[in-house]
């Protein structure tokens, strides 16, 4: 290395790696193929000769001052990369890697406390890099090092100015923190320049270290030897060096710049050995360390292509809880060359295997690791196929046939210096996050084969915990500081919650899960830096928890729609949406997902390589949707033909997405094409739908809709953005010159300009801010007529909002999944938290938001699937804003509730409650309305308030209309007067409007005023509602379900249900609906004649039901409940007055009774004519079904039964107390003992609703119902089938 300082403005990283002393194990024999071969032959113990334990940490990296500042950034703008790259490896060992400041810069470097800028380095007109001024804003760039990070500073020697180093330890010392201030280093390279030898250099080094620790009163040791070029300068053996360890904390070995440095370290490594025990037996085992082994790192400034390299050497040396090192292959060489070619050697020592042993009580009889190197040197230039060599490592296995587990680093040749190339396990770092999907491969027989320039890592073990057993009783002897099973001794010091914490009586030396899982998420301990601190299990516990593997269904309940749900069922979904559901969250998990909470904190775009991915799959073109543009095309690898693809696919890709969490970079990664796409595919001429559409999926160009404007918002129509026809094209638009509107396809260029909005959610969604200037525009790239542009823009809508719907309820779900897990883990008061009613109830509500909205959007996706494009716009347009509407109402109550149950933790950015944090704050994107005079900003997809209206309006285009009527003789007795009726806007005019300001429509149904009707409207064709045939549906909007609407589908109900439906609502409206008014009027129980045709008809035993009571008996053929039709007739009270006690009352007695009771109670019951209700509700337990105070005791042949409850009915189905403690359930008919009395009810009292009361009745053994369950499990029998007739008939 030159001493000129011209050669210090190179910009230069090094990477210091510890790596500590390797052995041999002995020959290696190799074939004379061309594909190399090495047979490692073990024993497979640990030698005797391999390395300490590993320092956590394993590396650091050394940074050149003059260009510190560069890398890391300043607090104005601070460097993302060098951000992400340090955070990530802390996040891979558990420990911050180390930072030494320093490097040739070194020794040119002074400190300026005046100065204003952070760092000035000077440059001559030659361009030399001649010396660097640092000031105070130069601490605050060291501080924005991840937290923890320890720092070394290295000091001005080569200008032998003693001051100028201690202005620069001193103003280091001041600024930085003790704990992340380090060490200072004297010098660099100190015998390249002013012919230091070991005695000079150490004598000016000691003398320094004790001056500067004097002068500032430092705690020794804190000084660290510098690293030399050649052999180390440090006398250890010279007289009187050892005065000066006083101040010395670590020696540092060897700056190797030349190409055979890992070859010269090893050489150095045999002659140092005497060295470097000498200073680790003075000065413990970290106090040596390998410095600089890989140097002058490739690439310009922000791009770290040796990154991955590193990550590798993390990896080996960072997933275990301690390692010890040997060199298994090639022997350590006197000359640095290759073994002797006695040996048979033809890989001239290209080919390196490392093993890796874990430092643990029980042993080391197998290694965990190989790290196997092919050092061949192969360029992605040269032409000829790439070299490969195999490693057999099947001596070191416990069983051969046991396949290993193998991650690749590799690029396309060693020259290569784009950081987006080179790999680890199939992933690039070029951003300092992981990109790409994760890859590792399965490999039995133990040979592993190696290309040239390639290195892999191999995991012998099955990741599997540690073997180890501890009791209790062993567990509790470790509780000081130290000293801690689940070994946290390494931790400790780093922990958040400060040491305190783990030493706390509850949780040192005790089971300490309830109190981790009240504080952490489970997937902390799947961390390579946490994992790998356990040492042992509890003998006798099993595992209760197991992560959720890549891809694979949540088991936490409603974490899943039902469809993905065991044990439901489903009519929508078929095999190949499951198996696409399958693959496409694989992807979601392995690929989008890892990018996409980097971009989301960086704001970056979404990777390239992430679209280059979906690309290979159609994943671009099949978002969508169905359609032309798919055919020809292999979707998902096979998974799915074009044919099948449907609304069902577009509609999994969609919440499946939403998964991510990462709602920026959900709209960045697809949302532009979802919107901007569609009206090229749909209106633009053949050419031109064809190029864009291919570039489009193809992943390598991006489209966008432009329609927002700062002065029309969401009202498109109000665009001011104006083209002009001009020859051959068009000056930019939409605006036309005839005052209509036309939409244009306009490619980046000259005239186009766009910046970045910061809005709430990360930039990755791209969100810009797009200006045309005097732009123009082919005349072919106009999309749809002129003046036609509206249609255009507005063609998509329907589509658009129904993709926002799909992902709004998936990304509830996952709110759900978090609250959930959160609830159950989370120790409150001594309990967990779903031991509070309070959030319990919150849990209830949202899971039931998010499962009707989960319905409401498949019903809408089935009609989707069956209707033409134009019928969706006819039928749907109103249904899908009425979906969405409800969709990010409910997802804003359940943002709302989710930070109520997480508390704090939901409104931090990160631990335990991100992604309810991301989810509260983003959520507004999808939905905004005026509340409480508070206005949630939306640009997505239309306001709530604005599809509400829309849905409104679009159902008030379909109502019916007017009837004609002559009222000649009904004016006397208008209870309004004759002058109403002559008044000059009603008399022979379209009285429509006037009248129903006044009157409901029943009105004209009553027979006095039906008979005045005389005729229709001529040219009125649209059908009156208000005399419509007994039996018919409703023509108003929204007043039948969906299956019962002209044009909807529904894959439930066939034609028996419809013509089933048909002759049930006929006969409630012509016998029922009398009645029932009747009835309701004057609180009498329901006719008897009503129930006699009730059960002419079977109607009373259709209504408990399928089952075998309905054997035997003529039915309206099918499955629909007559209930939902009683419902219609407006009558609460007699609805439950004419069956509602059959329905609660006679499943008791039909699922539990004796055979004879059975038969005798049903048929007189459903026959009509004996009536039963259900006695359980007392004044004392409400509710509360085991706390019934109703006493029954057991007498000679039978149950003596008294105090409380009933109705009008002739048979009491009963629960009571025993003398034992239990509850009997008993048939009671009414007789003696039995008294009844009405109960006056906020609704009529023809339901009956009455108190009972039981004095000393005697009832027969026969008449109990039975179950192995007790009679609190007869009781609760039937609740669900209860609850499920009271919610179909609310609706």
């Amino acid at each position: 290395m030159t001493t000129n300082k011209a050669e210090k403005k190179a910009q230069v990283v090094q990477i210091m790696r510890r790596r500590h002393l390797v052995q041999n194990l002995g020959p290696i024999a190799f074939n004379s193929s061309p594909r190399l071969s090495t047979n490692l032959p073990g024993p497979p113990s640990l030698p005797s000769t391999a390395s300490h334990r590993l320092h956590p940490a394993l590396g650091s990296f050394s940074i050149e001052t003059a260009f510190f500042e560069t890398f890391v950034g300043n607090t104005t703008a601070p460097n993302v990369l060098t951000k992400n790259l340090l955070e990530n490896l802390k996040k891979r060992t558990g420990i911050p890697a180390e930072v030494r400041i320093g490097g040739i810069t070194a020794d040119s470097t002074y400190w300026n406390a005046s100065q204003e800028v952070s760092l000035s380095n000077f440059i001559d007109k030659t361009g030399a890099l001649q010396n660097t001024t640092i000031g105070p804003g130069f601490w605050e760039s060291v501080k924005l090092l991840p937290e923890g990070t320890k720092v070394v500073m290295n000091l001005n020697l080569e200008d032998l100015n003693y001051q100028g180093a201690l202005d620069v330890a001193e103003s280091a010392v001041k600024a930085l923190d003790p704990e992340q201030l380090d060490l200072l280093e004297i010098g660099n390279e100190p015998d390249h320049y002013l012919h230091f030898t070991p005695q000079n250099y150490s004598d000016i080094w000691g003398t320094w270290a004790n001056n500067i620790s004097s002068t500032l009163g430092l705690k020794a040791p804190r000084f660290q030897v510098a690293a030399t070029v050649e052999d180390p300068l440090w006398p250890y053996d010279a007289p009187g060096a050892s005065s000066q360890l006083d101040c010395l904390a670590r020696i540092e070995m060897v700056s190797c710049a030349r190409a055979a440095s890992i070859r010269i370290s090893i050489v150095f490594l045999d002659l140092w050995q005497p060295r470097i025990k000498s200073v680790r037996e003075q000065l413990g085992p970290d106090s040596f360390v390998i410095g600089k082994l890989h140097t002058n790192t490739n690439g310009p400034v922000g791009v770290f292509p040796s990154y991955s390299a590193y990550l590798f050497v993390a990896e080996t040396l960072g997933h275990s809880k301690s390692l010890r090192i040997a060199n298994i292959y090639p022997g350590r060489q006197a000359n640095g060359s290759t073994i002797t070619t006695a040996l048979g050697d033809k890989s001239e020592g290209q080919l390196v295997a490392y093993g890796f042993w874990d430092d643990k009580p029980s042993g080391h009889e197998f290694p965990s690791k190989f790290a196997l190197l092919n050092l061949q040197i192969y360029n992605q230039t040269q032409t000829i196929p790439r070299p490969i060599a195999t490693f057999d490592i099947s001596g070191y296995l416990k069983n051969a046939r046991r396949a290993v587990t193998v991650r690749r680093l590799t690029a396309p040749g060693a020259d290569i210096k784009e950081a987006n190339v080179t790999t680890w396990a199939g992933q690039h770092f070029a951003s300092g996050l992981a990109a790409g999907k994760f890859m590792e491969e399965k490999v039995s027989g133990g040979r592993i084969v190696v290309k040239a320039s390639e290195a892999v890592l191999v995991i012998l073990t099955d990741g599997k915990m540690a073997s180890k057993q501890f009791t209790l009783e062993e567990i509790a002897k470790h509780n000081k500081q130290g000293d801690l099973v689940y070994d946290l001794s390494r931790f400790a010091g780093m922990h958040p919650g400060g040491l305190s914490v783990l030493l706390d009586e509850a949780v040192a030396g005790q089971d300490a899960t309830d109190a981790f899982f009240s504080l952490h998420r489970h997937e902390v301990l799947l961390r390579p830096q946490y994992s790998r601190l356990q040492i042992g299990v509890v003998v006798g516990e099993e595992q209760q928890i197991f992560p959720r593997a890549v891809g694979a269904l949540s088991k936490v309940p409603y974490a899943e729609p039902t469809w993905l749900t065991e044990g439901y069922h489903n009519p929508y979904y078929k095999d190949h949406h499951r198996r696409f559901q399958a693959a496409f969250r694989k992807f979601v998990e392995e690929v989008l997902m890892p990018d996409a909470q980097a971009r989301e904190e960086d704001g970056k775009r979404p990777s390239q390589s992430v679209f280059d991915e979906m690309a290979k799959l159609n994943l671009i073109a099949m978002r969508l949707g169905p359609g032309e543009h798919l055919k020809g095309r292999v979707l998902m690898g096979g998974i799915v033909k074009p044919e099948e693809f449907d609304y069902f696919h577009e509609l999994i890709m969609a919440q499946e997405v939403a998964r991510m969490n990462a709602r920026g970079y959900y709209d960045g990664s697809g949302g532009g094409t979802y919107i901007g796409l569609p009206p090229v595919m749909n209106f633009g001429k053949p050419a031109i739908r064809k190029k864009v559409m291919e570039e489009v999926f193809s992943g390598k160009k991006f489209i966008c809709l432009a329609i927002s404007e700062a002065f029309a918002g969401s009202d498109v129509a109000g665009l001011k953005c104006s083209a002009k026809r001009v020859k051959d094209g068009r000056d930019v638009g939409c605006r036309t010159d005839q005052g209509g509107m036309v939409v244009l396809l306009i490619e980046r260029g000259e005239g186009v300009e766009t910046k970045i909005i910061k809005t709430s959610y990360s930039t990755a969604a791209g969100t810009g801010y797009v200006t045309f200037e005097d732009v123009f525009v082919p005349y072919e790239n106009t999309l749809g007529p002129d003046n036609g542009g509206l249609q255009v823009i507005l063609s998509n809508f329907n589509h658009e909002r129904w993709g926002m719907a799909c992902g709004s309820v998936s990304a509830q779900r996952i709110i759900v999944e978090e609250c959930l897990k959160w609830a159950t883990q989370r120790q409150v008061f001594g309990k967990p938290l779903t031991a509070q009613p309070v959030i319990r109830s919150k849990l209830a509500a949202m899971i039931a938001r998010v499962e009707s909205a989960q319905n409401w959007i498949e019903n809408v996706t089935y009609q989707m699937t069956h209707m033409s494009y134009k019928e969706q716009a006819t039928h749907l347009a109103g249904q899908i804003a009425f979906v969405k509407k409800y969709c990010t109402e409910t997802a804003q109550e359940t943002a709302r509730d989710a930070v109520q149950i997480f508390g704090g933790r939901g409104i931090t950015r990160t631990g335990m409650g991100r992604f309810i944090e991301h989810y509260h704050r983003t959520v507004p994107f999808d939905a905004s309305r005026l509340r409480q005079n508070v206005t949630t900003s939306r640009i997505l997809g239309g306001a709530e308030d604005v599809l509400g209206d829309l849905g409104v309006r679009q159902a008030l285009r379909k109502m019916p209309k007017n009837a004609l009527y002559d009222l000649s003789k009904f004016a006397a007795v208008h209870p309004g007067g004759r002058s109403v009726l002559l008044d000059e806007s009603i008399a022979g005019k379209d009285a429509t409007k006037t009248f129903y300001s006044l009157h409901r429509s029943e009105i004209l149904r009553k027979p006095q005023f039906a008979r005045l009707k005389i005729g229709e409207i001529e040219g009125d064709e649209r059908r009156h509602h208000n005399t419509p045939i007994p039996g018919s549906l409703s023509g108003v909007p929204y007043a039948e379900p969906t299956w019962l609407t002209p044009g909807y589908y529904s894959p439930y109900f066939k034609d028996s249900h419809q013509r089933f439906q048909t002759a049930v609502r006929k006969f409630v409206e012509d016998v029922v609906f009398p009645d029932a008014q009747a009835r309701e009027e004057d609180g009498k129980m329901p006719s008897k004649h009503v129930f006699e045709e009730m059960a002419r008809l079977n109607m009373l035993a259709m209504r408990l039901g399928p089952g075998n009571h309905l054997k035997g008996r003529v039915l309206m053929d099918g499955l629909v409940k007559p209930e939902e039709e009683l419902a219609r007739i407006h009558a609460r009270g007699y609805s439950d007055g004419l069956g509602g006690g059959i329905c609660i009352g006679l499943p008791p007695v039909l699922n539990f009774g004796k055979p004879a009771l059975r038969d005798k109670i049903a048929a007189e019951v459903l026959d009509g004519k004996k009536f039963i209700c259900l006695a359980i509700t007392e004044a004392f337990a409400g509710s509360d079904v085991a706390g019934i105070k109703c006493r029954a005791k057991r007498v000679d042949g039978g149950w003596v039964k008294w105090i409380t409850n009933g109705t009008f009915a002739d048979y009491f189905t009963v629960g009571c107390k025993t003398d034992d403690g239990g509850i009997v359930v008993l048939v009671i008919p009414r007789g003696d003992g039995v008294k009844t009395r009405p109960i006056t009810t906020s609704y009529s009292s023809a339901a009956g609703t009455a108190y009972v009361t039981f004095d000393d009745v005697r009832v027969p053994y026969e008449n109990t119902l039975e179950s192995d369950k007790g009679g609190l499990q007869v009781i609760l029998s039937n609740f669900n089938h209860e609850r499920y007739e009271l919610r179909t008939a609310s609706m």
